[in-house]
């Protein structure tokens, strides 16, 4: 014979002393009326009884094998106490008698309509065998009443509990496989980010949604979403409408998918029932009946739809979309199921926002890029034409533009002087502009940005040039005017024009400020070091080049000669009776003398020519590509040419005269 096991002994025991303890209650030996031994019996059986549920009750918590069996256990243990407990305190027509009513329900919850319906009817046995063994005056009627109304009322509430069970193990486990395909989405929206981050390391100059789309496709996110939804909800449709950026009372189908042959409608105004409603309050809601009749806004005529749930897409409190589901069948979805369709919306949030989020960065990151290499360009270069350039071009890769022009305030006659332009054509270099009220001057006069977003509407009745009167700017909608500041002071003005209206957004305008300012100090850099190259190579008097300039420059053109087999000139001018104009004079006259001779052999050499003050009263002249006869010519007109045109100083007129000698290579060698 195979002996039991301990784990079924201790069941056996269990069950043998419940049904011992029982028989000992119908039969009435625990009552009061045993007298003063009657605690014996009740305190034997009460500790069995605690002994022997201890296996069990820790079994239920442990949640092993047979913890089903094991709570069916417990709840007939707690059954019997219950019963002794109401044996003491007055019996079944007792104030505790509620006490087993209780036991039986809560049975029936935990346990089930079925092993509830059990207990009670057990409960039922037990009072049917005590009426009819010890309390045989009650009315015979009276206990099979009691066991309707105990099992009737255990498989009522058990069964809607065990109902209610169900519907949340089935919402559990859609939930469970929910969250499965968001973490899905979350490992694939890491991996697309990751994707972004790497091909942004490549990718500098291309712009930001086509360099998006390349690593990360938000309509095959929100597509692989909606297929989710609806093979979940067993839908008829499921559609995602986004409202639209221009015009947030339409919304614009972004999505769908459809298991029948209805197609929904491209737009749909977003205050049309029941879009309006999750728009507005940003709430899940349910339609679980649609009359036959009714249409609904999103699908053209009539259409096989009898139930539907919709769900707002938004971030924060700002609305986004709405994203629907419908099916054939009525009933189909009830305010659980639109719950978990919130769900979804939630994630298609999160994908849209984060999609926009990395196309925003993209383009940041982009223009950025754009203004660090910029400004690296700006730093470095020291020539005023490179900058113009450099500003124009590099603008272009920031900010979106159709025209645009550099004004820089000349640091001498303090005017206007066109610098450069980007889209329109204009004589130039170095057009002079005419002060004049016109939106540079007065962007330049207030050190401010101008932003003139809607150009007609600010020239109503009355026309405002955008630089000035001579220039021309047709077809433009905005204009954007930021001054060029250093120290304070403007010193000229970037603008830009656009077709479009309203072209420029705050970003452009704060980032171009920077690079405004960035423009302003490389400028100014730029001309304090034209201003020290001149002072280093050009004689303060006479404005000619210096000694030391001439010097280099003559042993760069004879090496050139050399090298080329060429031919250099070299004429030397010195003015006669020099020092007798400084003695009778005066040293002011003898200034005057200098500057004199000066502008005289400026106007008399060529452009490839190059006019220095050697020394006191004697100046050289080199003449690139001149032979001796070349030069001998030159020197004559030139001496001609100071002879007959006298000097103008405070004492009248004096005629000056100057003797000038000539050499050439290689006539004469280099020496």
């Amino acid at each position: 014979m195979k002996p039991i096991s301990r784990p079924r002994l201790w069941r056996y025991s269990v069950l043998f002393v419940s049904i011992a303890a029982i028989l000992l209650f119908a039969l009435g030996y625990i009552s009061p009326e045993l007298g003063r031994y009657w605690w014996i019996p009740a305190v034997a059986i009460a500790a069995v009884l605690f002994a022997l549920s201890v296996p069990a009750v820790v079994g239920a918590v442990r949640g092993s094998d047979e913890a089903g069996l094991d709570r069916m256990d417990v709840a007939l243990v707690a059954l019997v106490i219950v019963d002794i407990a109401v044996q003491f305190m007055g019996g079944i027509w007792g104030a505790a008698y509620p006490l087993v009513i209780l036991v039986v329900v809560c049975a029936a919850i935990f346990l089930g309509p079925l092993r509830g319906g059990l207990l009670a009817l057990l409960q039922s046995a037990l009072e049917i065998l005590y009426f009819y063994s010890v309390d045989r005056s009650a009315d015979p009627r009276t206990p099979w009443a009691h066991m309707f109304t105990l099992v009737a009322l255990s498989t009522g509430i058990g069964a809607v509990f065990a109902l209610e069970r169900r519907r949340y193990e089935k919402l559990k486990e859609q939930y469970e496989s929910l969250k499965g395909d968001m973490n899905f989405f979350k490992d694939a929206q890491s991996i697309a980010t990751d994707r972004v981050l790497s091909e942004l390391d490549r990718i500098q100059r291309e712009r930001p949604r086509r360099a998006l789309e390349q690593v990360f496709s938000l309509d095959r996110s929100l597509a692989r979403i909606l297929e989710l939804c609806c093979r979940m909800f067993d839908a008829n449709m499921c559609a995602l409408y986004l409202l639209d950026s221009n015009d947030p009372r339409t919304l614009e189908l972004r999505s769908y998918v459809s298991t029948s042959h209805m197609e929904p409608r491209r737009t749909v105004d977003a205050t049309s029932s029941p879009f309006g409603i999750v728009l507005r309050d940003l709430v899940h809601i349910a339609v679980p009946r649609i009359p036959r009749h009714q249409v609904l806004p999103y699908y053209r005529g009539r259409q096989r739809v009898r139930s539907l749930m919709c769900a707002p897409v938004f971030f924060g409190k700002e609305p986004l979309g709405v994203l629907l589901a419908d099916s054939a069948e009525e009933g189909a979805y009830e305010r659980e199921q639109a719950r978990v369709l919130s769900l979804f919306s939630t994630q298609i949030a999160n994908t849209i926002v984060g999609a926009r989020t990395n196309e925003q960065l993209q383009s940041e990151r982009e223009d950025f890029a754009a203004f660090y290499n910029l400004s690296k360009e700006l730093s470095a270069s020291l020539n005023t034409e490179a900058i113009f350039s450099i500003l124009l071009d590099s603008t272009k890769e920031v900010v979106p533009f159709n025209v645009a022009a550099l004004i820089i305030k000349d640091e001498f006659s303090g005017k206007l002087m066109l610098k450069a332009t980007r889209g329109i054509e204009l004589d130039l270099p170095d057009m002079e502009l005419e002060p004049e009220d016109s939106l540079v001057n007065w962007a330049m006069e207030q050190s401010r940005t101008l932003y003139v977003p809607k150009l007609a509407d600010l020239q109503q009745g009355k026309r405002t040039p955008i630089v000035s009167e001579k220039i021309k700017v047709k077809g433009v909608s905005s204009v954007l005017v930021i001054p060029l500041v250093v120290k304070s002071q403007p010193t000229g003005a970037l603008v830009l024009a656009a077709r479009t209206p309203d072209a420029f957004s705050k970003y452009h305008q704060r980032l171009l400020e920077a690079l405004a300012n960035q423009a302003a100090v490389s400028l100014s850099n730029a001309q304090l070091f034209t201003k020290l190259e001149r002072m280093a190579i050009i004689d303060g008097l006479t404005g000619l080049y210096n000694h030391r300039y001439f010097q280099e420059q003559l042993e760069r053109e004879l090496a050139r000669a050399e090298r080329s087999g060429s031919s250099v000139a070299l004429v030397v001018v010195d003015i006669d009776h020099f020092k007798q104009v400084n003695d009778t004079y005066g040293h002011p006259t003898g200034d005057a003398v200098l500057k004199h001779i000066s502008a005289i052999i400026r106007s008399s050499i060529r452009s490839i020519d190059t006019p220095a003050r050697y020394g006191g009263e004697e100046f050289a002249i080199v003449l690139p590509e001149a032979n001796m006869a070349g030069a001998a010519g030159f020197a004559e007109r030139l001496r001609r040419d100071i002879e007959s045109q006298p000097a103008r100083t405070d004492f009248g007129e004096l005629i000056i005269t100057v003797s000038i000698g000539v050499s050439a290579y290689p006539e004469f060698g280099r020496k």
